[in-house]
């Protein structure tokens, strides 16, 4: 990840607590904003949404490989409930 070093300062101010209502909190001006469908703060609440989600990763411990294998289960089941083959796959 690109800013690694920014987010593990940020990390150590923080309880799970913080950042878990944090995360919520930023879920839901993202889900405003896209009911709204403003580009310019879907991108600023988007911004804010991927933070977050590394810092429920971190809290949950959650790893990359984690994510990946079911990023990719559920690509996959998506492709198939489409009727669609990729040769990746």
């Amino acid at each position: 990840m690109k800013f690694v070093a920014k987010m593990n300062e940020i990390k150590k101010h923080y309880t799970d607590d913080e950042n878990i209502s944090a995360a919520s909190q930023e879920l839901a001006e993202l889900i405003v904003a896209i009911n709204k469908k403003d580009r310019g703060n879907i991108v600023e609440e988007t911004g804010d949404v991927m933070i977050m989600l590394q810092r429920i990763c971190d809290v949950f411990d959650i790893s990359d490989d984690e994510l990946d294998h079911v990023i990719e289960y559920k690509l996959n089941r998506q492709l198939d409930r489409i009727g669609v083959s990729i040769n990746e796959r």
